[in-house]
């Protein structure tokens, strides 16, 4: 699942792995929403000719980046971001337009580990640009959970990825899976780990930036 704040509302889309994930709430003066976007998930599928996991939204200017984790098994594009126009998406929600287009998808090669590529998990628009987290996992799909292998802190920007390793406070790998940043502390961020464990709870990390993103 992702999820963007864009002005005075929240968005959550589901990931489209499944039929069931296949909607976007939209929540309004914490009043919630639920959307079936099946036609429109099925657009971002056919843009990169590939089966869907969404696992971030970020709000560049005028477009959503939805950030496509590439997991999926063997016929993954792999990472990428898919690019929409806000405007048409919140017409098309509100059945006022069309349904909107994919105007751009942007593969990304965040490199791998242990032998399984990493893929987005979550992702922020930060200035002109957009930080994320990415996660190696040792799965073959992107229903069932496996070994967590390692996960990455990058920014994308006008010269392209720039990335670092992410570790836990013991120094051992984690699953990041969600980004966001602060909006009263200045250079500061929230990253959330899931263990993915049921008796161990998630973890949250306050994060500060010490050099230029």
């Amino acid at each position: 699942m992702a999820s963007s704040g864009l002005g005075d509302e929240l968005w959550a889309f589901g990931s489209g792995s499944l039929p069931i994930r296949e909607k976007i709430c939209r929540i309004h003066h914490g009043v919630p929403r639920v959307i079936d976007a099946a036609p429109f998930y099925a657009r971002m599928r056919d843009a990169p000719a590939s089966p869907l996991n969404i696992e971030g939204a970020a709000c560049v200017r005028d477009r959503l980046w939805l950030f496509h984790r590439g997991n999926t098994g063997p016929a993954d594009v792999g990472p990428a971001a898919l690019v929409v126009p806000i405007d048409e998406l919140r017409a098309w929600l509100e059945g006022r337009g069309g349904l909107p287009p994919i105007e751009d998808v942007c593969a990304y090669d965040l490199g791998e580990v242990a032998g399984r590529r990493l893929g987005f998990t979550d992702a922020v628009a930060f200035t002109d640009r957009v930080l994320y987290v990415a996660t190696a996992e040792a799965t073959a799909n992107a229903i069932d959970d496996g070994a967590v292998l390692g996960s990455q802190l990058g920014v994308i920007g006008r010269d392209g990825v720039r990335a670092t390793p992410l570790v836990g406070p013991a120094g051992g790998p984690v699953k990041a899976e969600g980004l966001a940043l602060d909006p009263d502390r200045h250079g500061r961020a929230w990253i959330a780990l899931d263990p993915d464990d049921p008796d161990q709870p998630a973890v949250l990390l306050d994060l500060e930036f010490i050099s230029p993103w």
